[in-house]
C-alpha cells in the first residue's frame, strides 16, 4: 500500500528489464534465453515510450531515489549491459541496437532528473526558470562529454556519433534557446561552458 501506481508500473518495467539481462547472459544456458530476452527488451521499450514518458514519475519529496530510477535508470543499466553481452558473443547489430537504446534512455533520465531537481514532474510541460534551462545545457554537454569518452575508449562507431548528435543538439540549444532565454550571468557561463567543452572535443580529436 506504501507504492504509489508509478512506482508500482517502474517497478515492472525495471524487473523485465533485469530479467532480459539475465537471458541474455546465460543465453548459452537456457534453451531460448535470447529470444525471450529480445522480446522482453522490447516489451520493456513500448513501456518506456507509451507508458512512462508523460508520466508523473518525479512526483514524490525523494530526488533520485524515485519512480525514475525505475522507469528509467534501470533500464538504462540493463541496456548498457545487454550492449555488453551481445558485444561478448559478437552479435554487432544487437550491440549497436543496445547501445543506441542506452543512450537515448541516458539523455531522457537526465532530463527528466534535472527536472525533479527543480520540482518538475511531467517531461512535456516547460515552465522553467533560467537556473533550470541552464542546468538542461550543463547536463546535456556532460552527457555528451562522456559518452564521447566511451566511444573513443571503447572504440564503438555508435556511442561515438550518439555523442556527436546529442552535442549538436545541445549547441542548437544553447544558440536557440539559452541565448533568448537566460540572462546575465547564466547567459555567460551557458557560451563559456559550451565553448571549453568544444575545446576539449577538439583536443582529444
Amino acid at each position: 500500500e506504501s507504492w504509489t501506481r508509478v512506482m508500482i508500473e517502474g517497478g515492472l518495467t525495471a524487473l523485465l528489464a533485469v530479467f532480459a539481462v539475465v537471458g541474455r547472459a546465460y543465453a548459452g544456458r537456457l534453451c531460448g534465453g535470447r529470444t525471450a530476452s529480445l522480446l522482453l527488451s522490447v516489451l520493456v521499450a513500448i513501456r518506456v515510450v507509451f507508458l512512462h514518458l508523460a508520466d508523473s514519475g518525479a512526483a514524490g519529496e525523494s530526488f533520485f531515489f524515485n519512480a525514475l530510477l525505475l522507469q528509467f535508470g534501470v533500464p538504462f543499466f540493463a541496456a548498457f549491459a545487454l550492449a555488453w553481452f551481445c558485444g561478448e558473443s559478437e552479435d554487432e547489430v544487437a550491440r549497436r541496437l543496445y547501445q543506441l537504446c542506452a543512450m537515448m534512455l541516458g539523455f531522457v533520465w537526465s532530463t527528466f532528473l534535472v527536472q525533479d531537481y527543480f520540482g518538475g514532474q511531467y517531461l512535456f510541460s516547460w515552465k522553467a526558470s533560467s537556473a533550470e534551462v541552464y542546468t538542461y545545457s550543463v547536463v546535456w554537454l556532460l552527457l555528451a562529454v562522456a559518452y564521447q569518452a566511451i566511444g573513443l575508449w571503447r572504440n564503438q562507431q555508435v556511442i561515438h556519433t550518439g555523442s556527436l548528435v546529442l552535442l549538436l543538439v545541445t549547441v542548437g540549444k544553447v544558440f536557440l534557446v539559452d541565448a533568448s532565454e537566460l540572462e546575465g550571468i547564466f547567459r555567460v557561463f551557458s557560451f563559456l561552458g559550451l565553448g571549453v567543452a568544444l575545446m576539449g572535443i577538439g583536443f582529444f580529436y
